[in-house]
């Protein structure tokens, strides 16, 4: 029998047992997949409880977690977070904001998309992004008037993140001259 899983938003502000259950699947995401991060487990088995929450609480952006249906007490199996324009901070969004995409659009960034081994290949990925995107849609920043984009970076050794965001429809973004990992986009309709 194959297994179900639920798609949801962690709610703000979380409860401390869901803050251990993220922090659990994250320090696990480092630990698992070093390459694929920006950050590293070092840095973030650090973090106090108030870091913690200053990630995951706030309007301006969500955490997705994917869980085994009907089991509470089960680990958290998949992740991926998106932050909304007005939390973004301004340096980092430099190189996409000096492209077409980026001019005139409000820019919203994917981040720490990351899916337990076990639980791979079962389109955990592909439905954290579609709740992503929903979320999206219905974030009225400057009331639908300026066109929304999502944007991510990506290592390039990150074969399976390329795939599916592929598939997804992302598309990548030609950055003349920058070094570091690519971005790509999705534009949000």
């Amino acid at each position: 029998m194959a297994t179900a899983y639920d798609v949801r938003a962690l709610p703000a502000p979380l409860i401390l047992n869901e803050i251990n259950k993220f922090v659990a699947l994250r320090l696990l995401s480092l630990q698992v997949d070093p390459s694929l991060f920006g950050s590293t487990y070092e840095r973030e088995i650090a973090f106090t409880e108030d870091q913690w929450r200053q990630r995951l609480d706030g309007h301006n952006k969500v955490t997705f977690v994917a869980t085994i249906s009907d089991s509470n007490d089960e680990p958290w199996v998949a992740t991926m977070s998106i932050v909304a324009p007005s939390e973004i901070i301004f340096d980092y969004l430099a190189p996409v904001r000096n492209t077409d995409v980026g001019k005139d659009s409000d820019i919203y960034v994917m981040f720490g998309m990351w899916v337990r081994p076990e639980h791979r290949r079962r389109g955990l990925g592909k439905r954290l992004i579609e709740e992503g995107l929903e979320w999206i849609r219905k974030d009225n920043v400057k009331d639908g008037k300026v066109p929304k984009v999502l944007v991510l970076q990506l290592k390039e050794e990150n074969v399976a993140g390329w795939a599916l965001y592929g598939k997804m429809g992302f598309e990548v973004l030609p950055l003349k001259g920058e070094s570091g990992h690519p971005w790509m986009f999705c534009y949000v309709a």
